[in-house]
C-alpha cells in the first residue's frame, strides 16, 4: 500500500489519547508549520511540567458554540475541536517554524473526569509556566480591531504622559477642552465599548489564565494588544474620571483587577506594565480580597460547567493554605455536592460566617432563590444564580450585633442532614414589609429624568411615619428610617470612630441635600450647574451632598425591602423577606439574620432568608446581660438552619 494511501486512511481515524502518568505531567501541543490553505497538523507530547517550563505559550480563549466544530490532525489522526480554537490555531500557526502551545480542549482528555480534576488543580502552574499567555479574542469580523486598538494605545499614552507631568492620575487638574487631548469622539468610544463586549471578557476561567501570566497579549484578528493596556485605560477612566466626557469603563474588569489580579503573587507578571500608581492606589484603598469575594467575581461571569465557579479560582493566593487548595477538583461530584462542600469550607476559612451566609442569601440575579427547594440547603451558596445584592457583614463595616470580634461563633454542620446549627437569640418578628426598593427609585439621574417617579425616600416615609414603633415621632423617626436605609454607614469613616451627634448632623445634611437636589434639578434641569451665578453654585452644593447619600443608599437598599418588627424596630432586609419571618442575632456574627420557620420532624428549624440591618441592635444590645432593650428574648440557644 502506498504511503499516500496509508496517510489518507489514517486521516479518517479519530485520535485516541494516552493517559497521563501520576504527578505534574501535561500534554504540549506541537503545532506544525503550514499556510492558511493547509489542514492543521500537530503532535501531542506528554511532558513533565518542570521540563517544559517557559518553553510554550498557553492559549486563553472562549470555547464558543459546541455545535460548530472543525478538524485538526494529531499524529495524522482526526480530532474535532470548537471553531474558535481552530481559528486561534490557524492564526498562531507559522509558515516555517513549529509552535509549542497549550490549550485545554486539546491538551486535557475532557471525557475523563479524574484526569480533568488533576489538570484543573495544575491549571495555575500551567498558565504561570507559559512564557506567554495568548488571549484569543476571535476574528475581526467587522474590520474594527486596528482602529480600536490604536485608540486604546493612544489614550494610554496620554495617561502615562499626564502621570509623568503631574505626578499621579488623581493630581491631574480639570482641563479645558483645548488642554485636554482625550478624545470626545463618540464613535471611537463606541468601538471601545464593542471591544469590551467581546465574549472573552464574560468568561470565568480567563481571570486565572491571565492573572498568573508572566506576559499576556491579546489577539483580535491580525491585531495585537498587551492585556495591561486595557487595565491601564480602564483604571485611568476611573481615577481620572473628571477628564472624560464619555465613560464607557468596565466595572466588571475593575472589580476583577482590584479583587483578584492585584493580589496574585507571581513575581514575573504583566502587572509590571501597569502605570505604577494604579496597583499601589487600589492596594491602599481596597481591603485584601476574601475567598467569598473572589468567588463572587465568578458568579457575575459565564461558565460552561457550574462546578468551575469554584474550581476556576483555586490558584488564587486566598484559596490556598500551606500551598494546599481550598478544595480538590472532582468532576464526578454533582454540582450541588460541590457547592455544599465549598460552603462548609468557607465557614471554616472566613474570619466571620456573616459574609458567606450573607452571600448565600444575596444570590438571585439570573434566577431567584427558591427557599422551598429541597435540592440544596438555604444556607449554601448557589453560585450560578449570580449575586443580586451587595452583602452585609463584609469586612470593614462597624456592625457587631452578635458581640465583639472575640466572640467565636458556633458552627456545627451535620453533613448527613445537611443542616447548620449556630447559637443565637430569636428576638423579634417581622410585621410589615415594604415593596422591593429598586435602583431606579434611588438613582439621582433616573429620578431627575423621570419626574413622575416618586423617590423611594418619599414613599417609604409615607408608609412608615405612622407605623407603631419605638422611635419618637417626627424628625427622630425620619432619622431612624434614613439611617436604616444606609445601614448606619457614614461617608469615609466608620461610625464607631467618630462622634455620633456630629455624624447625625452630617447625615441630615446629606439626606436633605439628596431630597432638595431632586426637586431643584427637576425644576431647573440637571445641567443647571453649567450655568452662571447663584443657581449653578446652589445646585453644585446640593449635588455633592446628594451624591454622597445616593452612593450609600443604593449600595445598601437596592433590591432589598424595608421592614418593621413586632417590637417596633426599623430594618432593611433581604428581597425574599415576608411578614412573620423572624429576626435573630447569632453569637459572634456581625449582623442580624432573618429566618423563616419550618417544621421538620422533631422540633423547629429555619430557612435562611437573609441578613439585615436593624436600627438599635447593631452594637450587641440583644445579647447584653440585663436585657437593656426590654426584649425578653432569653439567653442564646441552638438554632438549626436547613
Amino acid at each position: 500500500m502506498a504511503s499516500s494511501e496509508r496517510q489518507s486512511i489514517a486521516l479518517t481515524q479519530d485520535y485516541s489519547y494516552s493517559l497521563l502518568p501520576a504527578g505534574e505531567y501535561i500534554r504540549v501541543l506541537e503545532l506544525l508549520p503550514g499556510v492558511a490553505s493547509d489542514p492543521i497538523h500537530c503532535h501531542l507530547n506528554i511532558m513533565s511540567l518542570a521540563s517544559v517550563w517557559r518553553t510554550y505559550h498557553a492559549i486563553s480563549y472562549v470555547w464558543g458554540n459546541q455545535s460548530s466544530q472543525r478538524d485538526i490532525f494529531i499524529e495524522n489522526k482526526r480530532l474535532r475541536i470548537m471553531s474558535n480554537l481552530w481559528d486561534a490555531l490557524q492564526h498562531f500557526r507559522d509558515e516555517k517554524e513549529k509552535q509549542l502551545l497549550w490549550a485545554d480542549a486539546i491538551c486535557i482528555l475532557q471525557s475523563h473526569p479524574p484526569e480533568k480534576g488533576v489538570q484543573v488543580q495544575l491549571m495555575e502552574k500551567i498558565y504561570a509556566g507559559a512564557s506567554k499567555v495568548r488571549v484569543w479574542l476571535g476574528p475581526d469580523t467587522h474590520g474594527i480591531a486596528k482602529e480600536t486598538v490604536d485608540f486604546i494605545q493612544e489614550t494610554v499614552s496620554i495617561a502615562r504622559e499626564f502621570t509623568k507631568r503631574y505626578g499621579s492620575i488623581t493630581a491631574i487638574p480639570a482641563l479645558s477642552d483645548s488642554e485636554n487631548p482625550i478624545s470626545k469622539d463618540r464613535r471611537k468610544w463606541g468601538l471601545y465599548e464593542q471591544f469590551l463586549q467581546l465574549p472573552w471578557f464574560r468568561r470565568v476561567w480567563v481571570i486565572q489564565e491571565v492573572g498568573v501570566a508572566c506576559e499576556a497579549t491579546m489577539y483580535w484578528g491580525d491585531v495585537e494588544l498587551p492585556f495591561a493596556a486595557v487595565l491601564n485605560l480602564n483604571e485611568f477612566m476611573l481615577l481620572g474620571q473628571h477628564l472624560f466626557s464619555i465613560h464607557p469603563l468596565s466595572w466588571s474588569l475593575h472589580d476583577a483587577f482590584t479583587g483578584i489580579f492585584n493580589y496574585y503573587d507571581n513575581p514575573d507578571s504583566w502587572r509590571d506594565q501597569l502605570i505604577t500608581e494604579i496597583p499601589a492606589h487600589w492596594r491602599r484603598v481596597c481591603a485584601a480580597p476574601s475567598l467569598s469575594g473572589v468567588f463572587i467575581q465568578g458568579s457575575r461571569r459565564e461558565v460552561t460547567d457550574n462546578r468551575d465557579l469554584i474550581y476556576a479560582f483555586l490558584g488564587h493566593p486566598v484559596a490556598k493554605r500551606d500551598d494546599k487548595p481550598f478544595v480538590k477538583p472532582d468532576y464526578e461530584k454533582h454540582v450541588d455536592e460541590v457547592y455544599f462542600d465549598a460552603m462548609v469550607r468557607l465557614l471554616e476559612w472566613e474570619p466571620n460566617p456573616a459574609l458567606p451566609l450573607a452571600v448565600a442569601a444575596g444570590m438571585g440575579m439570573r434566577q431567584s432563590r427558591d427557599l422551598d427547594s429541597e435540592e440544596i440547603p438555604t444556607w449554601v451558596i448557589r453560585w450560578e444564580l449570580g449575586l443580586l445584592v451587595n452583602w452585609m457583614g463584609a469586612p470593614g463595616h462597624w456592625h457587631y450585633a452578635g458581640g465583639i470580634e472575640e466572640n467565636v461563633p458556633k458552627i456545627d454542620v451535620d453533613r448527613k442532614k445537611k443542616t447548620l446549627t449556630m447559637s443565637g437569640v430569636i428576638f423579634d418578628k417581622v410585621t410589615w414589609v415594604s415593596k422591593l426598593i429598586l435602583s431606579k427609585d434611588i438613582a439621582l439621574n433616573e429620578l431627575v429624568a423621570n419626574r413622575d417617579r416618586v423617590p423611594a425616600l418619599e414613599w417609604l416615609w409615607e408608609d412608615l411615619k405612622e407605623k407603631p414603633c419605638r422611635y419618637p415621632e417626627g424628625v427622630l423617626r425620619r432619622d431612624a428610617m434614613t439611617v436604616t436605609l444606609v445601614a448606619g454607614r457614614w461617608p469615609n469613616k466608620s461610625e464607631e470612630q467618630a462622634d455620633a451627634a456630629k455624624n447625625m448632623d452630617k447625615h441630615r445634611i446629606l439626606v436633605d441635600g439628596y431630597s432638595q437636589y431632586i426637586a431643584f434639578a427637576r425644576e431647573h434641569g440637571a445641567d443647571a450647574s453649567t450655568g452662571n451665578g447663584s443657581v449653578a453654585a446652589q445646585v453644585i452644593t446640593l449635588f455633592s451632598s446628594a451624591r454622597d447619600y445616593e452612593v450609600l443608599f443604593n449600595h445598601v437598599a437596592s433590591n432589598r425591602r424595608m421592614f418593621v418588627t413586632e417590637k417596633g424596630f426599623f430594618g432593611i432586609g433581604p428581597p425574599l423577606l415576608t411578614e412573620d419571618d423572624v429576626v435573630t442575632v447569632l453569637e459572634g456574627v456581625k449582623v442580624p439574620f432573618c429566618l423563616r420557620g419550618v417544621e421538620r420532624g422533631e422540633g423547629s428549624s429555619f430557612k435562611l432568608v437573609g441578613p439585615a440591618y436593624v436600627q438599635g441592635v447593631m452594637r450587641g444590645e440583644v445579647l447584653e446581660e440585663g436585657d437593656p432593650l426590654g426584649l425578653s428574648s432569653g439567653r442564646p440557644h441552638d438554632i438549626t438552619i436547613v
